[in-house]
């Protein structure tokens, strides 16, 4: 019997060490004496001579491994639950003990504890957060957009009868702008977006995630009518290149500022309208990475971990794909005051953009939680390639009581700049955000963040406009000369986007 006294307690040390703990496992026969942490000592457990027996003193490090720090446990006991969101809940993984792992990837999990799937480390052996599989965020946004430049579309004259050759015009005393010549469809915006994503692992070491995000479509109009007779005077601005003497048609140089006119009294009445729109919508799909996690105090520290409160840190991985549409219209509707022939002359001219982005979108994203509050930290970028799209309409039609005619080409878009023109750019999308979350119930919490998205380089609509024109070549054109404008543009600048989300989060 003294034999098997003196052989039963590192029998049994080395049995709690190979064999998991739990109602899976079969009781041992033998009853273990009280085994303490290393550094204290336990009466039960005392030596014949009365004196306390310390394990560290007894054994080797090469039995027991590296001392046991304050507050763990022993190999295969579960860990207590943390009370903080994020924290172990319900207990660990059995099997891992001081940095090691029994049996690699695929351990299991005693009764009443959360499988992990994997060899995983003490409190890593946690899922790194609270215990979901599923997670989504749907949030209300209001977004504040950049703004579209838009050259001086439309004028009119503060002098009810000014000069015929300086009515509208750019540059002459009376005249003001009535639309255009400012940054155009800035502003708040509302809007959604919805973020899905599961976890492809029980530790929540790797996951997938979808988002979507659309800010409502803004637009702007103007609209002005002239009878010909006492309103107000209306013209379309433009920069003459090929000026002509009225009378003999001959070249008037030199280049100098002029004018459509829409209304002036008893020579043309008429109305114009005049609008710019953009939409944007953006997506993505990516892998979540955990670099590194920590649940509680003294476990894996992500930096300031503390007890009842959990961290991690998470590298992004995937594809990012957005999309800017813009519009710009300007359209005409007038008649001439001749007694012998009046005409009606429609005139429309319209400007398109669409810039398309495909990329890689790389980032961090860090979160950290306070018993019922959470923080998230994301930094990404996406590079990749804008496919840039410009597009440019125009017709004028006249008629008579006798005839119709329709030509392709307005004012503003003629033969020499209408078409279709689409090339491929290197563009960096950034995108940065914050978000403070509070637990509402166990699975749902409310939230509230900021979020920023740069785009260059983009084209815009109203950078295509080109107020240069050459007369020669509006419609009907016969035997133009001199340099062919508007030109073909193909301007480019830079967008962003920011603003608040307020949202609800939940975990399953």
């Amino acid at each position: 019997m003294g034999g098997l006294r003196a052989l039963s307690v590192p029998t049994l040390l080395l049995a709690a060490w190979f064999c998991p703990t739990g109602g899976d496992a079969q009781t041992s026969a033998l009853s273990p004496p009280s085994v303490v942490i290393p550094g204290q000592t336990d009466e039960a457990s005392a030596a014949p001579g009365g004196e306390a027996i310390d394990l560290d003193q007894m054994y080797p490090t090469s039995v027991l491994g590296p001392a046991t720090l304050p507050g763990t446990t022993l190999p295969g006991t579960p860990l207590p639950a943390s009370g903080g969101w994020g924290g172990c809940g319900t207990g660990c993984c059995g099997g891992g003990f001081r940095g090691r792992t029994i049996g690699g990837w695929g351990g299991r999990c005693g009764p009443g504890q959360r499988g992990c799937g994997g060899g995983t480390i003490g409190c890593q052996a946690c899922p790194c957060g609270t215990p979901h599989r599923y997670w989504g965020r749907l949030e209300y946004i209001e977004w504040f957009a950049d703004g579209m430049d838009l050259p001086p579309l439309v004028t009119s004259s503060r002098d009810p009868l000014p000069p015929v050759d300086e009515a509208g015009v750019l540059g002459a005393e009376d005249t003001t702008i009535l639309f255009g010549n400012h940054s155009t469809l800035k502003g708040w915006r509302s809007g959604y977006r919805l973020t899905l994503g599961t976890w492809l692992d029980d530790c929540q070491h790797l996951g997938v995630e979808w988002d979507y995000f659309k800010p409502e479509n803004k637009s702007r109009g103007f609209r002005a009518t002239s009878n010909g007779i006492n309103d107000p005077i209306l013209a379309r601005p433009f920069f003459n290149i090929n000026p002509r003497d009225p009378d003999t048609e001959d070249f008037d140089p030199p280049a100098r500022q002029d004018a459509q006119l829409i209304g002036y009294p008893e020579i043309v009445g008429g109305q114009v309208e005049a609008g710019a729109s953009t939409s944007l919508v953006g997506s993505g799909l990516r892998m979540r990475y955990n670099l590194c996690c920590c649940q509680q105090a003294s476990c894996h520290a992500c930096g300031g971990c503390t007890g009842g409160s959990g961290s991690r840190i998470d590298f992004l991985l995937g594809y990012r794909y957005l999309r800017l549409k813009d519009r710009v219209m300007v359209s005409e509707e007038l008649v001439t005051f001749d007694e012998e022939v009046p005409i009606s002359i429609d005139v429309e001219d319209r400007f398109a953009t669409r810039n398309t982005f495909h990329g890689v979108d790389l980032g961090v994203v860090w979160q950290s939680d306070w018993n019922r509050w959470s923080c998230e930290a994301l930094g990404k970028i996406a590079l990749g390639n804008n496919q840039q799209r410009v597009n440019v309409e125009g017709s004028t039609d006249r008629s008579t009581q006798e005839e119709e005619a329709e030509n392709n080409g307005g004012l503003l878009a003629t033969q020499t700049n209408i078409g279709k023109r689409t090339r491929d750019e290197f563009a960096v999308v950034p995108e940065l955000g914050v978000t403070l979350g509070y637990q509402l119930t166990r699975r749902v919490r409310a939230t509230l963040g900021y979020s920023l998205i740069y785009w260059s380089p983009v084209v815009r609509a109203g950078d295509q406009i080109d107020l240069d024109v050459n007369p020669d070549y509006l419609p009907p054109v016969e035997d133009p000369e001199g340099p062919a404008r508007p030109r073909r543009l193909f301007h480019e600048t830079d967008y962003w986007v920011q603003g608040f989300n307020l949202g609800l989060d939940a975990r399953f």
